[in-house]
């Protein structure tokens, strides 16, 4: 089987997120950095997660910075066990309502990074995430390009960029204050 049909079906076995967080009251705003830790242990190398949530974050004219900064952060730590209320035995990364700000990534977030490379795992699951954590605890339908779906990837290859689709779908819940959201 070529890497790439054994990397398709490695993303068909597993979800690449579930669960959502909303941010209770949280308004992400342009001209304050948003300070990234990123645990140890997280199977998804941390110069991939912090590239992926620095370019997805610039998509809604946010910075990111790992520099200790007052106000805005977001946290990205492993957890062994991956137990949200939505989770399922193939989730990867998961938002909890009750910690907006943290995105979870289980261990088995491994696989897609050995099927499909560091950088292609951290853009379809970091930035998944990262639209939870801006503000919309919901999913939109399958697309191509659709970054935000929260179906199981197949025949189709990993969105590396939210598409125009998944900003509006973001903007939408109204936590982002930045012009890319028409605030």
């Amino acid at each position: 089987m070529s890497l790439h049909l054994r990397a398709l079906a490695t993303l068909t076995a597993l979800s690449i997120a579930c669960g959502a967080g909303s941010p209770t009251g949280q308004r992400w705003k342009p001209g304050t950095q948003i300070q990234v830790t990123v645990g140890e242990l997280v199977p998804i190398p941390k110069s991939e997660v912090v590239r992926a949530l620095r370019e997805g974050a610039a998509q809604f004219g946010l910075t990111v910075t790992e520099q200790p900064v007052w106000g805005q952060w977001i946290a990205v730590e492993v957890v062994e066990k991956c137990i949200c209320r939505s989770c399922s035995p193939a989730t990867v990364a998961y938002v909890l309502q009750s910690e907006y700000r943290t995105i979870h990534v289980c261990n088995r977030a491994a696989r897609p990074v050995a099927d499909l490379g560091a950088a292609v795992a951290a853009d379809g699951v970091i930035k998944h995430e990262l639209g939870h954590v801006l503000g919309n605890p919901d999913h939109l339908a399958p697309g191509p390009d659709v970054l935000m779906s929260g179906s199981q990837l197949d025949q189709r290859p990993v969105p590396r960029r939210f598409s125009a689709a998944d900003v509006a779908f973001i903007c939408q819940a109204g936590g982002v204050d930045t012009e890319e959201c028409g605030q």
